[in-house]
């Protein structure tokens, strides 16, 4: 399983072994044969192991805990390899629930919702492997089985490459410092890309049945302001101050945790005229001398979406998927029909590949003015342009010429000369087809042809 060969130049010795298909070496330097026959039975005794999946020999574990009481460069290549724990360092937790409740901690410069972001994915690691499972007892395939385990519990796909993302982050953590070698999430899918299946466009008559539903002022604005405003709910919502909208400017100022750290805390955003009566309703039933827009729901971690969820039925509405970022999605899809791109993003506060991505729907409208819409090729602006329109490209275009010339036209000299005209219009678009390179048509006629035909007819 391992051998030992001798340098025959400075008489350093070194153990030659294969791992995980691949072939290593431990640098033992100059010593006796003896002696390096000892380490390299203590290595092959730590490859049996590793490879039967046990614990090594008694007399194997006190020889690593005397290497590393001395840090030895032999026993870090060993834990470089995976094949022994890197315990020497006793100020780092080397157990799952322990490491990222340590790492959870020491982030103080992320946001609170981050750090309970980072909770919900510590305890999907502990529940699956256990708060005691060591950090290097994880391998790639246990990583790959949690992520389908989170998909079998009816996690969406987003949902578990978010949580994938994190867990790859906590690991990375250990590696820095290190407290394992690799990282067995490494790999995995983390790109969350918007869920179709999951959109659903809010149209006007339905959000107005449902803010009609709402018990107050308050929650008929909340509902407002993610549907005709597109702020995020709550985390937009919650810091929104009175002062913070000037009615007489028809703006709103909107503090964004999220696009914080971008560079992008705050966003203006006009009043647009179906938020304007709930805002001047709100603040008719707002305490003279209050400050926030909101003044019950002011925990961003509270529940609004059960309560949500009761008014919607109330209104006599399914409730939809998604039901905050569902009204945001509608706004950006309505916007998007009306205002260019660069704007809209710079209302709703996101990039245009995110918006792409995970806001923009297409709707029932979009698909009935497809459908009703005639006024494509009204406007072309020329006889020959919408011949050029109608007509297909190809080889088709130049049997279409070859059956104008070839059609019996009647002894009216008029009519001849209309079909003549016909003939010179498709000629000429098959002429300007660029899928028509290399393609004889025929000559198209002289200015003076048609007068001709007619002075002869």
């Amino acid at each position: 399983m391992a051998s030992i060969t001798k340098n025959k130049i400075n008489g350093c010795k070194r153990i030659d072994f294969r791992f995980a298909n691949k072939r290593h070496y431990v640098s033992l330097g100059k010593m006796t044969m003896k002696l390096a026959n000892e380490v390299k039975t203590k290595v092959e005794d730590i490859l049996a192991a590793k490879l039967a999946g046990h614990q090594s020999s008694p007399t194997t574990q006190e020889w690593i805990v005397q290497q590393r009481k001395g840090k030895t460069g032999l026993i870090e290549k060993l834990a470089d390899l995976d094949l022994i724990h890197r315990e020497y360092r006793p100020d780092v937790a080397n157990t799952l629930d322990a490491f990222i409740g340590s790492y959870i901690e020491s982030r103080t410069d992320v946001k609170s919702i981050t750090r309970r972001f980072y909770g919900q994915i510590r305890r999907r690691l502990v529940d699956y492997f256990g708060k005691d499972r060591r950090l290097s007892d994880i391998a790639t395939g246990d990583a790959k089985q949690w992520r389908r385990s989170l998909l079998d519990s009816g996690l969406s796909e987003a949902t578990t490459n978010r949580s994938c993302a994190t867990a790859i982050q906590f690991f990375n953590e250990a590696i820095d410092m290190k407290a394992i070698t690799m990282n067995p999430f490494k790999g995995l899918p983390v790109v969350v890309r918007g869920n179709h299946d999951r959109y659903h466009f809010v149209d006007r008559p339905t959000i107005e049945k449902v803010i009609e539903a709402c018990p107050s002022a308050e929650w008929r604005l909340l509902v407002g302001l993610a549907r005709y405003a597109g702020l995020r709910i709550p985390s937009e919502a919650v810091p929104l101050k009175w002062e913070d909208i000037s009615l007489d400017g028809n703006t709103m100022t909107i503090t964004s945790p999220k696009t914080e750290h971008h560079g992008k805390g705050t966003r203006v955003c006009p009043i647009f005229p179906a938020l304007r009566p709930l805002i001047e309703d709100a603040r008719e039933a707002a305490p003279t001398d209050s400050e926030f827009v909101l003044q019950r729901y002011r925990n961003p971690t509270q529940n609004l979406r059960t309560h949500f969820q009761r008014i919607i039925k109330r209104a006599g509405v399914e409730p939809w998927v998604k039901l905050w970022q569902n009204l945001r999605s509608s706004c950006a899809t309505e916007l998007a029909d009306k205002y260019p791109e660069h704007v809209l993003t710079k209302w709703l506060g996101n990039t245009p590949k995110v918006a792409k991505e995970h806001y923009f729907q297409v709707t029932d409208e979009h698909w009935m003015r497809a459908v009703l819409d005639d006024s494509m090729g009204k406007n072309e602006g020329s006889k020959s342009a919408s011949k050029c329109a109608s007509v297909p490209s190809g080889l088709g275009m130049n049997r279409v010429a070859q059956r104008f010339r070839s059609e019996s036209v009647s002894v009216d000299g008029a009519r001849r000369n209309t079909h003549m005209q016909e003939q010179v219009g498709v000629t000429q678009c098959a002429r300007e087809d660029s899928n028509l390179h290399g393609i004889l048509l025929p000559p198209a006629p002289q200015a003076g042809a048609s007068a001709n035909s007619a002075t002869r007819a």
